[in-house]
């Protein structure tokens, strides 16, 4: 059995800025990270062939992958064949528009009567999607290629360490334990310490073209349900990090309203956290912190993400 879809995008790039991510295998494949369809597993890459997994609905498909490009008067064409446990080609042409690049794409996958039925749905949602995120992130990340900037410079690391206060040495330790007296009159009690003032103020994905970057750079490793209130989060994102035993993770909390919560952590720290609300307001860092302290229990579709560093 054969599913063909087709899809349009008009995107503020020229065709050769379109290229530097769709005419690259790795960067494109980065592309197709949703719930339903992702590359659960790159196996080998060797420019632009390969061999992956890649996940539709609840299929793993094995497949031989190569991606190639070609030029016809005005219009370039970005083929992307895999052949395994399906056939799969997805053909994109790239022509000018005005001012902008218009792509043409349709979509080509063939497998049995039976698997059909299982990855029709997810293969329709999941082009919807990728049109969405060619004419929303391409643009972001286009200028930081053209400038050799995959990955940001030295001064500017891909995440910013959480700032905290240097421990003392051990020498004034012990000076300060000599100087310790005992209270004269009954202690206060301590200030109640504000939900989450232990994670600073971390702002590291407040830049939106580095933003785009780390998302090019993700992969979708799971997806998961949870019924939490906003002071739950945290410990929630802390707990999914520990138990998913990668160095770098991405991930990002949609309830039904389309309110986004996004974090960053790496080595264990907190570095990014970022609330986008669905009347277009955006936080960072301690800002979104208080906001999501105040919300209330709500259903969250959470994806989670690993970062290739």
């Amino acid at each position: 059995m054969t599913i063909v879809r087709s899809f349009e995008a008009v995107i503020p790039l020229s065709p050769d800025d379109v290229l530097l991510v769709l005419g690259d295998l790795r960067l494109h494949l980065s592309l197709w990270s949703f719930s339903e369809v992702y590359v659960d597993k790159i196996r080998e890459i060797r420019g632009n062939e390969g061999v992956i997994d890649l996940v539709i609905g609840d299929t793993t498909n094995r497949l031989n992958i190569k991606l190639k490009t070609t030029s016809t008067n005005e219009v370039k064409v970005v083929e992307l064949e895999g052949q395994g446990d399906i056939y799969l080609f997805l053909r994109i042409e790239v022509s000018i528009r005005g001012l902008f690049t218009l792509l043409t794409g349709r979509l080509t996958v063939k497998s049995s009567f039976f698997k059909e039925r299982r990855i029709e749905g997810a293969l329709v949602r999941f082009l919807d999607n990728l049109r969405r995120k060619m004419i929303y992130e391409l643009p972001l990340v286009v200028e930081p290629l053209k400038k050799g900037r995959v990955t940001p410079p030295p001064s500017q690391p891909l995440v910013e360490p959480v700032k905290s206060a240097p421990a003392p040495q051990p020498r004034e330790e012990v000076k300060a334990a000599e100087e310790v007296k005992p209270p004269t009159s009954p202690a206060k009690p301590l200030k109640p310490v504000a939900p989450f003032e232990e994670f600073g103020d971390p702002r590291g994905l407040e830049d939106e073209v580095f933003l785009s970057m780390l998302i090019l750079k993700s992969q979708l490793i799971s997806s998961l349900k949870r019924e939490v209130s906003g002071e739950a989060i945290i410990p929630a994102v802390m707990n999914i990090y520990k138990e998913s035993k990668i160095n770098v993770m991405y991930s990002n909390w949609i309830d039904e309203e389309g309110n986004r919560v996004k974090a960053l952590i790496r080595d264990g720290n907190l570095t990014g956290f970022r609330v986008e609300a669905k009347d277009g307001k955006i936080l960072n860092g301690r800002e979104a912190l208080e906001y999501v302290a105040k919300l209330g229990k709500k259903l969250w579709r959470i994806y989670i993400y690993s970062v290739t560093t």
